[in-house]
């Protein structure tokens, strides 16, 4: 991925260079979720962080536990 990009028909994916962020929207009908992923200025001496703007209608609990588990996927990388 480089510069501003890629979409598909349900799933989008943004770079923003100058936030080290990288911004994942996955759209079902009439819903859709952001997950944000931050890399830290210092990356990898930091772990990133795994944040979720918008749901698709799922428990609290449930999100938590899907962000919990990409942390540590991407961490693990």
């Amino acid at each position: 991925i480089k510069g501003a990009g890629i979409a598909d028909e349900n799933l989008s994916i943004s770079v923003n260079k100058l936030a080290y962020e990288i911004t994942a929207t996955y759209k079902k009908e009439e819903t859709s979720m952001d997950l944000v992923i931050q890399l830290p200025s210092c990356y990898p001496l930091r772990p990133v962080d795994v944040g979720c703007s918008r749901n698709l209608g799922i428990s609290e609990t449930k999100q938590r536990k899907w962000l919990m588990s990409l942390t540590a996927f991407v961490r693990n990388q």
